[in-house]
């Protein structure tokens, strides 16, 4: 179980399960276990100062990654990338993935982004009787 965390969710108008993982490298530096976008982080390392914590999550295969794909709210799209933060990402972290997304967009994936938005993923507990 992921304790609390923060999710940065980047809408476009693609199917996101073919860019997510090279996005967030894009856009953080950061790519996950399975090493899918580590080639294109660099471009991160070699542009950007920031050095970003992300929170890598466990996918269905057992891999751990600091991404995935998600519905845009209303739709069954699965058009979203989300960015897993441990921490409420700051307002410099927010501009830079904005601003990251956006090149990547034009540049390296053909496609235009919605918007974002920023969710609160919050884990509780239930104790019920046996």
């Amino acid at each position: 179980m992921n304790p609390d965390y923060w999710v940065l969710y980047i809408d476009t108008d693609s199917y996101a399960g073919n860019f997510e993982r090279d996005m967030t490298a894009y856009c953080t530096g950061i790519f996950g276990e399975c090493e899918v976008g580590r080639s294109i982080a660099s471009l991160y390392l070699d542009e950007e100062d920031y050095e970003f914590e992300l929170l890598l999550i466990s996918d269905d295969h057992g891999c751990h990654r600091p991404t995935s794909m998600f519905t845009e709210e209303g739709t069954t799209d699965y058009h979203t990338v989300g960015i897993f933060f441990n921490a409420k990402p700051t307002e410099e972290e927010i501009a830079i993935v904005k601003r990251r997304s956006a090149i990547f967009a034009l540049n390296e994936y053909e496609m235009a982004i919605h918007g974002f938005r920023l969710g609160h993923i919050v884990t509780k507990e239930e104790i019920v009787e046996v």
